[in-house]
This record gives structure tokens, sequence and C-alpha cells, in this order.
């Protein structure tokens, strides 16, 4: 299965390793993540997905015992040259558990900036926080009631609520680590119709074991086994593939 030529890289993955002093984790990845595409990884548990996540945006730095090899180039930079905060910034990461702050959804929308010290007039921090509660499909949800508590928001809206939080950020790509495990059908088809409508602004990069997802929302799919990845192609491809590991995952997953 080939990748598109003609379609944009924003990140390009080179000979990626990372290990433990017990425990080869990625072993010489090669993987480009595409532009306004959803680019989705799946695999068995344990085989490195949420662990290439962190390395993509540096937060696998604040892991001493992991040692890291190999080039990660985000718009052709190397992420080692680009400082931490600001990749996350651009690189931001969802994680598979709602963890709103206790605090009202105005107010978890606009920590990222204010932590960051980025000094706002009310009427321009009002509007950045609107959209990002547009933008993660939640705003009118709320009815523009952004004084209640985050926490007491439902799952899939505690989920949004999140990403809505990523987006204020001002990110080129937004990375999801399993966002529907734990969300029921409802909010999981709230979730799937958002991803679909984000690539048109950023670049998804998504790691989930839900396959059903997968069909509905991924131009690019990626198995990855044991560090390794043995299988890349579009959506398509990835699920016509005669490769008798991918049958088998598939099997397996379904």
């Amino acid at each position: 299965m080939e990748e598109k030529n003609k379609v944009e890289k924003i990140i390009e993955i080179g000979s990626l390793r990372v290990e433990t002093k017990s425990k080869v984790i990625l072993d010489g990845v090669d993987l480009n993540i595409f532009k306004n595409n959803v680019n989705t990884i799946v695999g068995p548990s344990g085989s490195g997905k949420s662990t290439l996540l962190k390395a993509l945006n540096r937060l696998l730095d604040l892991d001493q015992s992991m040692r890291i090899s190999g080039d990660i180039l985000f718009e052709k930079r190397n992420v080692r040259d680009i400082d931490p905060v600001e990749l996350r910034r651009q690189v931001g990461l969802v994680f598979q558990k709602p963890n709103p702050f206790p605090m009202s959804v105005y107010d978890n929308v606009a920590f990222g900036l204010r932590v960051q010290g980025v000094k706002l007039k009310k009427e321009d921090m009002d509007r950045l926080v609107s959209q990002a509660l547009g933008d993660a499909d939640l705003f009118e949800e709320l009815g523009g009631n952004l004084k209640q508590m985050g926490t007491s928001l439902s799952g899939g809206q505690q989920q949004r609520l999140c990403i809505a939080r990523a987006l204020v950020l001002g990110p080129k790509v937004l990375m999801f680590d399993e966002p529907t495990s734990a969300l029921d059908p409802i909010a999981k088809g709230k979730i799937v119709d958002l991803i679909r409508a984000l690539k048109q602004k950023f670049t998804v990069v998504l790691v989930t074991h839900d396959m059903g997802l997968t069909r509905k929302v991924s131009d690019y799919t990626n198995l990855i086994y044991e560090g390794k990845f043995i299988a890349k192609g579009t959506g398509a491809e990835f699920f016509e593939s005669e490769m008798e590991e991918v049958k088998e995952f598939l099997s397996e997953a379904d």
C-alpha cells in the first residue's frame, strides 16, 4: 500500500526508536502524517501507539526512563529544535479519559492561554473561547452558558470541552488517544462527526482500537505491531489489504 505522493506531509518520522533499559517500545518507526487528513494508528494493546503520540510533541521527554533516537520533523523542523511548550501548542493531544478542571467551562478553555501568559482584552478572550467551543461543537449545545462547571457536563461533553481546550491554543495538529472508548453511542457519534469536521482546519492523528470509527473517519490507516509499522495506506486500501497481518488484526478487532 503506497501513500499519495501529492498530499502535503506535516510530520515526517524517520528511524524513531524509543526504549527503556528493559524494553524496546518503538523500533525504527518511519511514518508520514498528512496535512488536513485523519491519520489513524491502529494496533494491539502495548504496540506503542500512545508512546508514539507522546513522542510527536515531546511529552515523552518528561519521562527520564525513556531513551529516544531518530528524527521527527514538524513542518521540516526537527522537534528537538522547537521549544517544547510551543511545540505542544502546535501539536495538541487529547487523552482517552476526559479531564476537565474543577472550574467553569469558560475558565477550562481559557486555562492554557492564561498559563502561557497570553494577555488579551476580555472581548478577545471571549471570542477565542467561544470559537474553540464552537469548533468543538459544544457552544450551542451549552446554550452559551459558560459559567457552569466543566466537571458537571456529561462524559461526551467533557471530552469535547477538552478538545476545545486544545483548540483555543491554535494548533496545527490535533492528536486523539482513544477518544471514544469511554463514551456512549450518541456521544461517540458526535465525536465521529467532529473529527470529520476538524480536518478541514487541522491535521488529525487518531489512535484507536475501534475499527468502526476507523472506517468512518480515516483517510490514512497505519497498523503498528510490536513497535513497528507493518501496513500503511489509505483507509480503503487498508481494509482491502491482502496482507495476512492486516487480515488477522481486523478479524480480531472486529
